[in-house]
């Protein structure tokens, strides 16, 4: 058995959706005998899976590698909207490559209390998933927020237009998915306009 690291990005009890260190996104089933309460959405695990014979991953010792609690602490909201993005953008069985690094940076900047802009690191992560719209007006930003590394993304001021163009693009992502109806952080973090 390999041994994996993943983020949690979702916890329905037993049940984990698991963004991995390569980038695939699996449910996973946590045995009985692990408490599996401390297990939350999040927090970075390494584990060895196996399949049950009723083709589930189940893992018996998750073991906890970090837990963002500084960025839950500052920002949970923000932190749940990263999640969500992810929960909902990257299919179950699918790879989203860099993804995972992404929040791995994420977690570190705000460790070390770097400062960030949160609406372009949301959309740092849409471009990652893939999710950007075709407008005209969006492809000059979208590029930009591309080829910007993480670390200086917050260092970058925007002004009012170009962050309208940013909602714009948020909004777009959530009414043109299936299941936006059904998102929750990303709806709150785009009504208190937090930077």
């Amino acid at each position: 058995m390999k041994h994996v690291r993943g983020i949690i990005l979702k916890h329905h009890g037993r049940r984990l959706i698991v963004l991995e260190e390569g980038g695939q996104r699996v449910d996973l089933y946590v045995t009985y005998h692990v408490s599996y309460a401390r297990l939350s959405e999040g927090v970075v695990i390494s584990y060895s899976a196996q399949c049950d014979g009723k083709q589930k991953l189940s893992i018996s010792q998750p073991a906890l590698e970090y837990f963002p609690l500084i960025l839950a602490r500052h920002d949970i909201v923000f932190l749940h909207t990263l999640l969500e993005l992810c929960y909902y953008f990257v299919p179950e069985g699918s790879c989203s490559r860099g993804v995972f690094d992404f929040f791995i940076e994420i977690y570190e900047l705000s460790e070390n209390h770097i400062p960030f802009n949160k609406k372009l690191v949301i959309c740092k992560l849409l471009t990652l998933v893939g999710q950007y719209p075709v407008s005209y007006e969006l492809q000059s930003l979208i590029q930009r927020v591309s080829v910007t590394p993480i670390d200086k993304i917050g260092q970058s001021g925007i002004e009012l237009a170009e962050e309208e163009l940013y909602d714009e693009w948020m909004r777009w992502c959530m009414t043109d998915h299936p299941y936006g109806r059904w998102f929750k952080a990303v709806p709150l973090f785009m009504k208190t306009g937090r930077v």
